[in-house]
């Protein structure tokens, strides 16, 4: 399988997300890489 993406973003945190976000409205295609099975790191772990 093959996959085409302009920028790959490791790790699917508020940084990661907010990057991957900015990126994509500029028009490209982005994927993000997470190990964890959520988003959001800490804001969703219950840490905040």
């Amino acid at each position: 399988m093959i996959y085409d993406f302009d920028v790959v973003v490791a790790g699917a945190g508020p940084a990661g997300i907010s990057s991957a976000i900015a990126v994509a409205r500029q028009g490209f295609k982005v994927a993000i890489l997470e190990r964890l099975g959520c988003v959001g790191g800490n804001l969703t772990g219950g840490c905040v």
